[in-house]
């Protein structure tokens, strides 16, 4: 379904960027490809939903962010983040 394509679609836009990112760089560039398709794909949601679209736009990227942090954050806790 939906959820499916979209997930597929993340996949591909963030796998060759950690691949191509120079060494060192992996997880900077790996997040900022991963905040552009969040960016993205709020407002292709915002859009096919008819809502509005910077507000749709910018909810999905700060919870994104959030979640992103807050993953991050329990990795660090347990010991298993980069």
């Amino acid at each position: 379904g939906q959820r499916q394509r979209v997930a597929l679609a993340r996949a591909l836009a963030v796998r060759p960027a950690a691949v191509l990112a120079p060494a060192g760089m992996v997880i900077p560039v790996v997040l900022v490809v991963t905040l552009v398709a969040l960016a993205i794909l709020g407002a292709v949601g915002a859009r096919a939903g008819g809502a509005p679209l910077l507000p749709a736009t910018i909810r999905v990227l700060v919870w994104g962010a959030f979640a992103m942090a807050v993953t991050m954050g329990v990795g660090r806790i347990f010991g298993i983040a980069a």
